[in-house]
């Protein structure tokens, strides 16, 4: 006969084995749901259940960022001039910025600016303007130097007050020029931006 004594104890250890099965239970889930976290990815977002996070689990933890092949002079001088599609994506947005050219806002005389778009006619600027925004989308870079007088030499700063004609302009794209020096002073507001340009001569090297 089974005295009270023992179905009292005996229910005391199945409480005892119920509680430590569940604590064992929870501090699995636990450790589980932590090391989920610890391998997690860096935007925090991960789900146990279907393994997003999970270094393990989620095949979006394997994919790696990777440098971009960097295209030369060469390559892409061919391409432009080899492949129709590849000039049309370089050449049909330069046109169609381009394509109604100069219009005056100012309140200017007529007979001055017609005299502005002669000038910049004698000069080829729309063509020097479409060539370098072309060299620009194509090579990643380029500029279209004005031949200003002012009784200096290039590498002198331009005095704007002492300009006598504009002369010529010349496109060179980012493969002919290289920065020479950049804005030091931090006071200038233009510290790090190109102060002088170096034009390289394919040829020759550096003028």
């Amino acid at each position: 006969m089974i005295t009270s004594a023992r179905l009292t104890h005996a229910a005391h250890d199945g409480e005892m084995d119920l509680t430590q099965r569940l604590t064992a239970r929870v501090h699995g889930l636990v450790q589980r749901f932590d090391s989920a976290l610890t391998r997690a990815r860096h935007d925090g977002w991960s789900n146990i259940i279907t393994g997003l996070g999970h270094e393990t689990r989620d095949k979006r933890m394997f994919g790696t960022v990777a440098a971009a092949p960097m295209f030369g002079e060469a390559f892409l001088s061919e391409l432009y001039s080899g492949d129709g599609m590849a000039k049309r994506i370089v050449d049909l947005p330069v046109k169609e910025q381009t394509r109604e050219w100069i219009r005056f806002s100012s309140d200017s005389p007529s007979e001055q600016n017609k005299g502005v778009l002669q000038a910049l006619q004698v000069l080829g600027a729309q063509r020097a303007i479409r060539e370098g925004l072309a060299w620009g989308r194509l090579y990643g870079g380029a500029i279209v130097l004005l031949g200003a007088d002012d009784g200096r030499q290039l590498w002198q700063p331009l005095q704007t007050d002492r300009i006598r004609s504009f002369d010529w302009l010349s496109v060179m794209d980012r493969y002919e020029i290289d920065i020479a020096a950049r804005y030091q002073d931090l006071k200038s507001g233009k510290r790090g931006q190109p102060q002088f340009y170096r034009v390289v001569n394919p040829g020759s090297g550096v003028e």
